[in-house]
Parts: structure tokens; sequence; C-alpha cells
């Protein structure tokens, strides 16, 4: 099974509780929901210190957020070895 990003962990479970991005960007203290947007489409991530806050309020398991946040991170990092060889290749 292919598990989706940290954003759309988030997201998915953030509705499936019936959570608005406005409601759960004030129990973080934020003033708008921009940044839950921002979140969840991916444009940023989260603080690392906000991660844990976030999925303790969505009511995940360390262990799920956990495994989506090394999910997110092997994206990246082999994102960019593929983008590094064509680079290469390139030059």
């Amino acid at each position: 099974m292919k598990r989706g990003t940290l954003a759309q962990l988030f997201r998915e479970r953030r509705l499936q509780i019936g959570m608005t991005q406005l409601e759960l960007s004030q129990r973080l203290g934020y003033r708008t929901p921009q940044g839950i947007s921002n979140y969840e489409r991916g444009c940023c991530d989260p603080p690392l210190a906000r991660i844990l806050e976030i999925g303790k309020i969505l009511k995940l398991s360390r262990a799920e957020v956990r495994l989506h946040c090394i999910t997110d991170i092997e994206r990246r990092f082999f994102s960019r070895i593929k983008n590094n060889a064509r680079a290469k290749k390139r030059s």
C-alpha cells in the first residue's frame, strides 16, 4: 500500500474528524488558517516542533506521524538524487 504524504495524512484526518482549518489553526495558536492550508497543500512543512502537536490534536498515533515523516524524507531524498542524475546527463 502506498503511503501518502504527511500533508495528505493531516488533511484527510482533519476532515475525518470534522475539524476545519480554522479550528486546527486556533488550537495551535495561529491567527489565521493560512498556515494549515499551506501545510496541507504541501507549500511548506510545519515546524518540526509542531508536527507531533498537530498529530496529537488530530488524534493520530506517533508511529503513524513518524512513518509519514520518514516517507516524505525518503521521497525528497530520492527525488534529489534523480534530479542530480538528470542534470549530470545534460552537462
